[in-house]
């Protein structure tokens, strides 16, 4: 073979290569461009491409241990073998269970400039450091997504119930964030290391999001949700609920920008009630009768002084001491007077 015909096969291999190279590098850039673009299309070439590491794994040794790669395997199959423990099979379940749309929101809070909004918000309301906050926050959007739940209400729930202080403890054994019955849910909490977790700030809201989405699943609603997270035994919760919406609302105005004061009350307008208390069938409920007991002393039978009781003034209840003698004056709205000039009034 000549020289020239040598020198025409080397250049026009070297055309063939650089040809090839260009299309190899066109079908990786067009592979990367469809991932990107479609995420489903990405998670099935990784779910082919994902046996491949793990056969050539699977086919040596561990450098680190004297086991098989026998071993390895048996070890593999009997953790997946394994059950799950009572904790994550519950979660499993319920962050699986589909429960009302108003109680969810997948987009809030997912940039953060929408958090550094909401955390300042908070910071300045509530007192509370920007640092911790900033975690709880991102944390809380976590859970929310990973539970399904609107990381507002979260935040809205933790508002109510303990102004954000961590180790917040009620009367009846309400602790942490979210005010937990540790000692009903120990169960829960012995995921986390115990009862003290109730007070770590992510355990709390962890075990507290996993026991308010049970109740909205529980009660249909995001209403009754929050009725049997409250544990009112009623269907009306008092302004519990309404509460909550109403901050959820301001934190609401407050990631999508708007310049809301920090100054507002916890508790809403009474229409802001009304409307929330409101059933299906558009019925307000309204607050429970409670059985009326009279401590006052009865109007002798010969007094001309009779306190009538109307639909537009509801009767009142007045309680006078019964170690102390009672000199007492009708006033002109039917309040008892007593002698240094103070109001005495109960109102039912």
């Amino acid at each position: 073979m000549s020289v020239p015909a040598v020198r025409a096969i080397l250049h026009h291999s070297a055309y063939i290569s650089r040809y090839f190279a260009y299309s190899v590098c066109f079908v990786v850039i067009a592979g990367v461009i469809l991932g990107w673009l479609s995420p489903a299309s990405r998670q099935a070439f990784m779910a082919r491409l994902a046996p491949v590491p793990e056969i050539s794994q699977q086919a040596k040794p561990s450098l680190h241990s004297n086991k098989p790669a026998g071993d390895v395997l048996e070890v593999k199959k009997l953790a997946k073998a394994m059950p799950l423990s009572a904790f994550e099979a519950r979660v499993r379940k319920i962050t699986s269970a589909r429960i009302a749309p108003d109680a969810c929101d997948a987009q809030v809070l997912a940039s953060v400039e929408e958090r550094k909004w909401v955390v300042d918000y908070l910071a300045r309301r509530y007192r509370v450091a920007r640092e911790p906050l900033k975690k709880l926050v991102k944390e809380a959007f976590i859970t929310g997504r990973e539970f399904g739940l609107d990381p507002l209400l979260l935040l809205s729930v933790i508002a109510i119930e303990s102004r954000f202080n961590p180790y917040a403890e009620s009367g009846v054994g309400a602790q942490g964030l979210m005010q937990v019955m540790s000692k009903l849910h120990a169960d829960k909490f012995d995921h986390f290391g115990g009862l003290a977790a109730a007070f770590d700030p992510l355990a709390n809201l962890k075990v507290g999001a996993l026991i308010l989405k049970d109740c909205i699943i529980r009660g249909g609603s995001l209403a009754q949700g929050l009725r049997l997270y409250v544990g009112a035994t009623s269907k009306y919760d008092g302004i519990y609920g309404a509460k909550v919406q109403a901050e959820r609302e301001r934190l609401r105005s407050v990631a999508q920008g708007h310049d809301i004061s920090i100054h507002l009350p916890q508790k809403p307008s009474r229409s802001v009630i009304q409307a929330y208390n409101k059933t299906p069938n558009g019925t307000a409920l309204s607050r429970p009768k409670k059985s009326l007991v009279a401590t006052a002393y009865a109007a002798p039978k010969n007094s001309k002084k009779v306190v009538a009781a109307t639909a537009a003034q509801p009767p009142k209840i007045v309680i006078v001491p019964a170690s102390r003698p009672a000199q007492l004056e009708l006033g002109e709205n039917h309040q008892k007077v007593d002698g240094r000039g103070e109001s005495a009034e109960l109102g039912v």
